[in-house]
């Protein structure tokens, strides 16, 4: 194939418009190793683009569509591997290392498709702004050891995103306090979903502040010591999760749903298994209703710990056939109304707890058809009212 070789700066190769196809083509130490700015489609097939400093591939706005297959993007520990402002861009098997940012695509409304993936040694994976689509299927990437790290992100005017399939990993290295790593963020007011996704190694597995999200497909979720396994933030109006593993130690939470914004959230857990952490499920915030249902168990640690907690401005809280079980410690549901809260236990098991079930404030609390209550003695209890 084809070698281009720079002296560090400068473009390797520059295509103002039309269609280009580049199959086998090397690039080497230059500024970017190919850039597209015009009309017209591009197609790279093979090939390497290495030691550059800025970009590996750089798509214009008023490109139509780029496409990469089998193509191998090495940095130098900087810049950025594919970086588009436009266009329809995919990449199938394509290989990224030695970079900050995997793929990042700041405007545009078009679709992005990555098939196959495999980043190694990134700051940041996938970065989608803008106003189009983004599939994420199979494949994986493995962050850089250290402080911010983060694995997909996806801003606030993207449609919609899903990932399936796909492996998110943190780096080795890892210290308490240095930096937040994220698996998935996402700020889409639309909706994103996980299926049979994989994060593990990370600070906070998901983070969600808008928008619906929905995780399904026998994701795991496994976070380091005192971390937070899905963050749901005020902006959510519905989080749904189904088929799902969630693991941690440490004092962190399971399912953290704090909706302190003005829209009624909906939170619901189905066929969820979650352990290891001081807190399993809380929710706390205006309008709020919270779902637990078919087969979730949750199991939680710590004399201080909790199951599931609901507080403040949550309207309902519904639990069905899920079990709860403690480490000899700790309370089970813990519940505390402001305004008219319900809540209702239904062929619920709680287990292995010093306190059972705890209801404060204004409400209705519900507890029926097979529900039992397994706690140890002393200063503790099955039911307080």
């Amino acid at each position: 194939g084809t070698k281009i070789v720079g002296g560090g700066s400068g473009v390797g190769v520059n295509i103002l418009g039309g269609t280009v196809r580049l199959e086998g083509v090397t690039v080497s130490r230059v500024m970017t190793g190919v850039e597209m700015v015009g009309k017209g489609n591009l197609t790279v097939s093979g090939g390497e683009i290495k030691e550059f400093v800025k970009y590996g591939l750089y798509v214009g706005s008023e490109v139509t569509r780029a496409e990469l297959t089998g193509t191998k993007i090495m940095g130098q520990n900087k810049g950025v591997g594919v970086y588009a402002t436009g266009g329809e861009v995919t990449l199938d098997n394509v290989r990224i290392s030695g970079v900050i940012t995997g793929v990042k695509v700041e405007k545009g409304s078009g679709m992005v498709t990555v098939n196959n993936m495999k980043m190694t040694g990134v700051v940041g994976g996938i970065s989608m702004k803008g106003s189009g689509t983004l599939k994420v299927n199979n494949g994986t990437i493995e962050l850089a050891s250290g402080g911010d790290v983060w694995g997909v992100y996806v801003g606030d005017g993207v449609t919609s995103a899903s990932l399936t399939g796909t492996t998110i990993t943190g780096g080795e290295r890892w210290r308490s306090g240095g930096g937040e790593s994220v698996g998935v963020e996402t700020e889409s007011s639309g909706t994103v979903t996980l299926d049979g996704v994989t994060v593990s190694k990370v600070g906070m597995g998901v983070k969600v502040t808008s928008g619906s999200l929905e995780i399904k497909g026998g994701t795991k979720i496994m976070v380091r010591p005192d971390g937070t396994g899905i963050k749901v933030g005020s902006g959510v109006t519905r989080a749904e999760l189904n088929d799902v593993r969630i693991g941690g130690s440490g004092t962190g939470t399971g399912v953290d749903a704090v909706g302190t914004g003005t829209k009624e959230m909906t939170v619901a857990l189905e066929k969820v298994t979650i352990g290891g952490f001081k807190t399993g499920v809380e929710m706390v915030g205006t309008g709020g209703t919270l779902t637990i249902e078919k087969g979730t168990t949750i199991s939680f640690m710590g004399n201080e710990g909790v199951g599931v907690i609901v507080g403040g401005g949550v309207t309902s809280a519904s639990l069905t056939g899920t079990t709860i079980t403690g480490d000899g410690s700790g309370m089970g549901v813990y519940a505390m109304g402001v305004g008219e809260m319900t809540v209702a236990l239904d062929n619920v098991r709680i287990s292995k707890v010093a306190k059972g079930v705890s209801v404060e404030g204004t409400g209705t609390l519900t507890m029926n058809k097979g529900t039992t209550v397994e706690f140890k003695g002393g200063d503790g209890y099955g039911v307080y009212v």
